[in-house]
């Protein structure tokens, strides 16, 4: 007798078909778990080189501020026009040549500040060169000022006066730190109606200034210049 044919039920045909379904399916999230975990290896790869190019950008910028500093501390040290030292206009102040004048209708208020440099503990003196370009009844006072911490900590204050026709004169402010400031700033204040013109303005360590021929009263309240 032949051997007889085995039939299989259509059933189990519909279980083979779903295990093999199964298994692919399988398989495919395999390779999708492999995918997923080298895109993670890549992106913490790439978020570490971030981190780096990230860290290398801010010290790129952190040594451009340093040599911005040593460059502005350079120019005022060496001494020269306002502006070439760094210095700022403030309101009611006009330009004339290298000088800076402060116009005869502007309100009371600073005329010239800056130049917001480092200092390191030590002894100094800021020296500018002041006149009256027009003349004034009785001459007229003008006040400079050392300050540091966005300028709510003074160090020094002197007042000065200057005369009509009178050449310029070089005044001083000597002062001292014992700490290292990272934005030094001089302000010079002047009433209204003071035709006051500085025509220099310069930084030295105590030491390195020659003699100089002041004008100045001794030191007042800070609040003078309010």
């Amino acid at each position: 007798m032949g051997r007889e044919s085995r039939i299989e039920p259509p059933a189990m045909a519909d279980i083979r078909r779903l295990i093999s379904g199964i298994k692919k399916l399988r398989r495919e999230a395999q390779t999708l778990r492999l995918r997923c975990w080298q895109g993670e290896d890549r992106i913490a790869e790439l978020e570490a080189a971030l981190r780096e190019a990230e860290a290398a950008r801010q010290g790129s910028l952190d040594r451009l501020r340093e040599l911005e500093g040593e460059i502005a501390a350079l120019r005022c040290f060496a001494g020269g026009s306002p502006l070439a030292c760094g210095f700022r206009p403030g309101e009611g102040a006009i330009l004339a040549g290298g000088a800076v004048r402060r116009a005869k209708a502007a309100p009371s208020g600073t005329m010239i500040f800056g130049p917001y440099i480092r200092l390191s503990p030590g002894r100094y003196v800021v020296t500018l060169r002041a006149r009256l370009y027009e003349p004034a009844a009785a001459g007229a006072s003008f006040t400079v000022d050392a300050v540091y911490g966005c300028g709510q900590r003074v160090i020094a204050v002197r007042h000065f006066r200057a005369w009509p026709l009178l050449p310029a004169r070089t005044c001083r402010l000597a002062f001292r730190t014992t700490e290292e400031i990272n934005d030094f700033e001089t302000r010079v204040w002047a009433r209204a109606g003071t035709p006051l013109e500085i025509s220099r303005i310069a930084l030295h360590p105590i030491g390195a200034a020659t003699a100089f021929s002041t004008l100045g009263a001794p030191a007042a309240p800070a609040d003078a210049m309010a």
